[in-house]
């Protein structure tokens, strides 16, 4: 079964957030950016609006309704992107199986291995 995978994308392309909930990935975005630790928004066209949760652009409602999949540059993030991509749900769970299983293995390895010396 296949089914869309939202990904919180920085201005480096680096992977910030990801979720099967396009909702909770916008929301992850709004909080990120309204974080004063964090860099805030800034448009394609070179405007950054005023930083406050749950106000305009970090508003998780209006940044879906009018800021999501806008190719207006003065409705366009620069530094941030929620992407969707689709995965095949079961190759996903049976991946995190084998991580998680490595991640046990090596912890016990580990483990093991400092009661020995």
């Amino acid at each position: 079964m296949m089914k869309d995978s939202f990904i919180v994308l920085n201005k480096n392309s680096d992977i910030i957030f990801s979720s099967f909930s396009c909702s909770k990935a916008i929301e992850f975005l709004c909080r990120f950016g309204s974080n004063p630790k964090n860099e805030r928004f800034i448009m394609k066209d070179g405007c950054i609006p005023k930083r406050e949760f749950n106000k305009g652009s970090y508003n998780p409602n209006i940044y879906r309704r009018d800021y999501y999949n806008n190719s207006c540059s003065c409705k366009t993030l620069k530094n941030y992107s929620v992407k969707s991509y689709p995965v095949d749900v079961k190759d996903y769970v049976d991946y995190v199986k084998s991580v998680r299983k490595k991640t046990y293995k090596n912890k016990y390895n580990l483990d093991l291995l400092s009661k020995i010396e």
